[in-house]
């Protein structure tokens, strides 16, 4: 089954890649050398426009978890794993990289300790799933409440919509 993660806003990106190629184009009108220009406009456009968010992708498939990130497929047995809802209030990154992609890598969560985060955000609802024999790990999916449930093996209660006949 397929958890997709809270979107990134990526506004204000888009935003400075315009600012750049506006920065780009009047340099090529007044004469300046505008390559190193053009090239950090053409960088932004990838960054802003071809990348839009996070690209992180968590699947339950039997009993492993795949978290697809942008360059890696990361795979986790199940068994033995607790999944809870929590809200982080600060985190200190220890290894790894946070930016428009959003967060991978070592985590020193407050009240949680060290954490392995596979997050586009760390704001609101997160899901934490305690892994026997490896730190914790964090994970943002836009419904962490359904993904607990399901990790958990607890049946995802229906809609009342559906359940009227």
């Amino acid at each position: 089954m397929r958890y997709p993660p809270v979107p990134i806003p990526t506004r204000a990106a888009q935003w400075i890649a315009a600012l750049l190629i506006g920065a780009s184009l009047f340099a090529t009108q007044r004469g300046f050398p505008s390559a190193w220009i053009t090239v950090l406009a053409l960088a932004a456009m990838c960054a802003a426009f071809l990348l839009p968010g996070a690209r992180l992708d968590y699947r339950v498939e039997g009993r492993h978890l795949i978290v697809q990130t942008v360059f890696k497929r990361h795979t986790f047995p199940l068994r033995g794993a607790r999944a809870s809802v929590v809200k982080v209030d600060g985190a200190l990154r220890t290894f790894g990289w946070s930016g428009l992609n959003g967060h991978l890598g070592r985590y020193a969560v407050t009240g949680l300790g060290p954490v392995e985060v596979y997050a586009s955000t760390l704001r609101g609802s997160l899901l934490l799933l305690s892994l026997p024999g490896r730190p914790p790990l964090l994970l943002s999916p836009q419904d962490a409440d359904r993904m607990a449930l399901d990790l958990n093996g607890e049946p995802t209660p229906a809609p009342e919509d559906a359940a009227r006949p």
